[in-house]
Formats: structure tokens, sequence, C-alpha cells
């Protein structure tokens, strides 16, 4: 039989031989917790992975302290260590209200303020009816009591009546 091996890609220039044992470690205390489920293998687990989590940020300082060229070679060194997804995100708010311009942080949040209060007002939404429910079933139950639900009315209304599946109802 043919056997396979797969290469972890731990080539990261700050690893050290402390660092990869602990990796491997962590792993197979993982393994292990995740077959047997008792909580001391799940307590080994976490005290490793903290461990590694801890060997792993003092290993970025002293690569970074120690190693960082002072020549060209230091943007290539740095580089895949910023984050390439995230955008440059513009901290202010300018909100076009009424044709003006709002800059105003004071303005803006009393403008989202009135807005966001007020936004419920023009629905014409009715209470739901209380209907005597009895000693019906907890489903029964519910579908008697939002019945007549202005949603479930407009879907009702907008259903074609001679279809099977509306016998079923």
């Amino acid at each position: 039989p043919l056997k396979t091996k797969i290469l972890r890609g731990n080539n990261k220039p700050y690893l050290t031989k402390d660092l990869r044992k602990a990796i491997m470690l962590r792993s197979r205390l993982r393994n292990i917790a995740l077959k047997s489920g008792n909580p001391e293998d799940w307590a080994r687990y976490k005290k490793q992975r903290n461990l590694v989590v801890n060997l792993n940020r003092q290993a970025k300082k002293s690569y970074f302290r120690n190693s960082l060229p002072s020549d060209k070679s230091f943007w290539k060194t740095v580089k895949p260590y910023f984050d390439s997804k995230a955008g440059i995100t513009e901290d202010r708010i300018i909100l076009v209200e009424n044709g003006e311009i709002v800059s105003c942080e004071s303005e803006i949040s009393a403008s989202f303020n009135s807005y966001f209060t007020k936004i419920t007002d023009g629905l014409t939404i009715t209470d739901i009816p209380e209907l005597p429910v009895g000693k019906l079933d907890p489903v029964s139950s519910i579908i008697a009591k939002y019945a007549l639900h202005p949603s479930v009315v407009a879907i009702k209304s907008k259903i074609n009546t001679s279809s099977p599946l509306n016998s079923m109802q």
C-alpha cells in the first residue's frame, strides 16, 4: 500500500524547533481530545494551545527585534504580516439631508435618532387579536394565534385558492 503524508506549512521564518515541537504536541492532544471527549484531555489540549500561542508571540517578537533587515528587503520581509484584506476605512460619516451636507457628529446622531424612533409610525399594523385557544396542541394553538396576523393574511390573499396545496390547511 502507498502511504501518503501531508506536510504542514510551518515555513515561517520565525518558527523555532521548540515552537514546531509544541505545535505537533498541540495537534496530537487535540486529536486525542476530539476522540475521547474527556474533560481532562480537553484541559491538556487547551493548556498546550495557550502555550503555543505564547511561544508564537515570543518567537515573532524576537525575530522582528533581532533580524529585521535595514535595506530594501525590509518590505519583502514585513509585507506578508500585513492584512491585505482590511480596507482603509473613513471614520467620519457625511450625510446629505434635504440637500444639505451634514458632517457634525451631533447633528448626524440626532438625525439618525429621529429617523429610527419614528420609523414604525407610518406602518399600519394592527394588534393580533387574542383567540380562545382551549385545549389544543401547541402547534395548533400557535397557528390559531397568528392566523389573523397581517403578514399571514397578505400571503393568503396572494395564494391561488384553487391550488391543491390550499386544501391541506
